[in-house]
């Protein structure tokens, strides 16, 4: 450090504040008006941003019931609680779709007929993608809306054609294509950049209602319930040589089990699996109160841990803080 100069290079000083928190880097923006330019340059926010999914992901959970406004739950290692905070918004009428980048997508449940949107990045922007069906589950409609133009617009669908999702219509993103569990034999994808659906094959012999897709070491991943009572984790690959005519294939990676009671995967989160049981909640002897449990596996392992999370629990996401900007405050319904 040169003498003259009190302050450290920017590139140190950076390594350094990317890996505190945003609560303590944005009360470091007061310190200098160099920190503070630094604080919110793009390439801070996007190293941050990695080093807080690499190193610091929780699970975040909404608790449903007459508190307002909707208290959120995150944890950490351990699934032990360790902040509750507030959402901005009220609990009677809405739902998390998911968080993306340290962002939140709340949807006011107005539709029950149309499965959850997803706030999503790609290509410098985020997208929130609409998917529509009718009683049947079938696509009938798809709206695109990007934070970029603050517009909506309809996106093609033709081959999409009788194809039904789940009722919960939860989607999953990886490497900007997002995916949906659909209930024949196919999983549905859509390219955020190129903004186009495909059908995908799901591995053989699977038959598991309680199946969930999730993300493993950034690829589409498909967690089911066997019927020897084991979880299964099926990872997908696009397939490289021109030997298969197939252009994804599906790989079991790993199998956790049997177990003596139902659980139903949710999540992947970081190398764990996290289940809950099929019958729940469940009643607490001590209090009298419906509880929820949750069963954490440990794939680098044989281990597992169980946490009561509490009642009313609705949906749990992988989250990650972050410094990324919305560049609208508002986004009209279609």
């Amino acid at each position: 450090m040169d003498g003259d100069n009190p302050f450290l290079p920017d590139d140190i000083t950076a390594n350094i504040l990317k890996r505190l928190t945003v609560r303590c880097i944005l009360r470091f923006r007061c310190v200098c008006k160099r920190w503070k330019n630094l604080i919110k340059s793009p390439s801070f926010i996007e190293a941050h941003l990695q080093h807080s999914s690499n190193q610091r992901t929780v699970l975040l959970w909404p608790r449903y019931g007459n508190d307002n406004p909707l208290p959120l739950y995150l944890s950490h290692c351990g699934i032990r609680i360790f902040k509750r905070i507030k959402a901005p918004v009220a609990a009677e009428g809405v739902k998390i779709i998911d968080s993306s980048n340290g962002l939140l997508c709340f949807k006011i449940v107005d539709d029950v007929s149309s499965p959850p949107s997803l706030l999503l990045p790609i290509v410098n922007d985020y997208k929130i993608v609409k998917v529509h069906v009718n009683k049947a589950r079938n696509v009938n409609g798809v709206e695109v809306y990007s934070l970029g133009s603050g517009s909506w617009k309809e996106v093609e669908f033709e081959n999409l054609q009788g194809v039904s999702v789940t009722h919960s219509g939860e989607a999953v993103t990886a490497n900007g294509v997002m995916y949906w569990l659909g209930i024949s034999h196919m999983i549905l994808s859509f390219d955020l950049a190129t903004e186009v659906f495909a059908l995908i094959a799901k591995p053989l012999l699977f038959i598991s209602l309680l199946s969930t897709l999730s993300i493993f070491e950034n690829k589409l991943a498909l967690l089911f319930l066997s019927s020897a009572y084991s979880i299964e984790l099926w990872v997908m690959e696009e397939c490289t040589s021109g030997i298969s005519r197939e252009k994804w294939k599906w790989t079991k990676t790993h199998s956790i089990g049997p177990f003596p009671r139902l659980l139903r995967p949710v999540t992947i989160w970081r190398n764990e699996v996290v289940c809950h049981d099929v019958v729940m909640p469940r009643l607490e002897a001590e209090t009298g109160e419906l509880t929820n449990i949750l069963y954490v596996f440990d794939l680098t392992s044989d281990g597992y841990r169980v946490a009561n999370i509490g009642k009313c629990f609705h949906g749990i996401f992988n989250f990650c803080e972050s410094l990324v900007p919305l560049n609208s405050d508002h986004i009209e319904e279609p």
